[in-house]
């Protein structure tokens, strides 16, 4: 496969909704973290506007995005048909409402908006996880790429099981124990991570022109990460001591060094010596993924002491936001261009990708971004307002610069 659009993807209007969406969740994460960031410091990680805040980003601008781009990639990577594009159509609505009326509840800590809004989120996930699921299975091309989509899968069906029991116990109180640590950890490591992962083994040597190095050792990244992903979930939930979560958080980090090893084989081996915006936002993610691993793995041996806000920001704003923007930068400009212009090259002069939003106005962006991350962290590790500030408007300057972008791309 040479590229994300061919025979078998969809509709370009399915992942397109999704990725759009996203962008403008992400958007208004930031300006809501910019009002109220600074206030929220006062609070602990499960208060109710700092979770509407969470799951704005997770689930409004990072879930959304992932789902529009598996639908394109799941079916090109592995050269198989969506199982139905009518089910990918029918949960974008679903999932759009069901995060609304989520935010929103926790927002107002009004459980009949609370309630409605998790149950549709939820259900619009299980059905995008068994969709994909369904999709991969009879798949005979691409083993390694399949395990880490329906590891991911696993993933995120249990995410929700487990966003399920932590709203039952909130509202009746049976199960008397705290499960926001293994959502976290099920969610931002099992899900978004390994899916990532995935994603960076084939878009990564494509989109690098990268010639003369495989797959690597993508098939041990897949398991030392889903398996240390899963005893540190068991971990949180019996609450092991520190000696033996250091034990078991080593497996992630042999993941993480693994996998940062064959993205830099990957770029070394490329054959194109310009590295665009996209690519070098992947090079910043994966900076951010070593920092925070490394920085998770001192915290959990007891030789660091950081607030758990400060790693999830790392990871999501910072390792998942620089890479879901390089990628969108790469993504969006193809399929639109595939959708629009396929047809007539070669036979008349059609528009080059890079001709198809401002370049100078990405890599300011850019810059954005790839500060954005350090800089919520600290500030919100530190318990500093005008750090925090200064992050979302970095954020806000990333994410503002790909949304104008990506309507230039519209309208290329």
């Amino acid at each position: 496969m040479n590229s994300i659009a061919a025979a078998h993807a969809p509709d370009v209007k399915i992942p397109l909704a999704h990725i759009l969406t996203g962008a403008v969740a992400a958007l208004f994460g930031g300006l809501l973290l910019l009002w109220q960031g600074p206030a929220l410091l006062r609070h602990p990680l499960g208060d109710f506007r700092t979770l509407a805040l969470t799951h704005l980003f997770t689930l409004g601008w990072l879930a959304m995005t992932i789902t529009g781009a598996t639908y394109q990639l799941v079916p090109v990577v592995l050269e198989v048909r969506l199982h139905s594009e009518r089910l990918a159509r029918a949960g974008y609505p679903v999932l759009a409402i069901g995060v609304a009326l989520m935010v929103a509840g926790f927002w107002a800590a009004r459980l009949t908006l609370l309630i409605p809004g998790a149950l549709l989120a939820a259900v619009a996930l299980l059905v995008y996880a068994g969709h994909m699921a369904v999709t991969a299975l009879p798949s005979p091309a691409h083993r390694m790429h399949r395990l880490f989509f329906l590891g991911a899968t696993a993933y995120l069906t249990l995410v929700c099981i487990l966003g399920g029991l932590m709203v039952a116990e909130f509202r009746w109180g049976f199960l008397h124990v705290d499960l926001l640590p293994a959502h976290v950890i099920a969610a931002i490591l099992g899900w978004a991570t390994l899916l990532a992962m995935g994603a960076a083994y084939k878009l990564t040597p494509m989109f690098a022109l990268s010639h003369g190095h495989g797959e690597g050792a993508g098939t041990a990244v897949f398991a030392l990460g889903a398996s240390g992903t899963l005893l540190l979930l068991v971990g949180a939930v019996l609450g092991w001591p520190a000696s033996a979560t250091a034990l078991i958080g080593l497996p992630l980090l042999g993941a993480v060094v693994l996998f940062l090893r064959d993205q830099w084989l990957f770029f070394r081996s490329r054959y194109k010596p310009r590295l665009d915006v996209g690519l070098r936002l992947v090079v910043v993610a994966c900076g951010y993924l070593g920092l925070t691993a490394l920085l998770g793995w001192a915290d959990l041996a007891g030789l660091l002491r950081l607030p758990p806000a400060a790693l999830v920001i790392l990871a999501v704003l910072g390792w998942c936001g620089c890479l879901v923007g390089g990628q969108t930068y790469k993504i969006v400009p193809f399929l639109v261009w595939f959708h629009r212009y396929a047809s007539q090259a070669g036979r008349e002069k059609v528009p080059l990708l890079r001709e198809m939003y401002d370049e100078r106005v990405a890599g300011v962006g850019m810059w954005g971004l790839a500060a954005a991350g350090l800089l919520l962290s600290a500030g919100t590790g530190a318990g500093i307002p005008w750090l925090l500030r200064l992050g979302a408007l970095a954020w806000l300057g990333g994410y503002g610069a790909l949304a104008y972008n990506l309507l230039q791309v519209l309208r290329a």
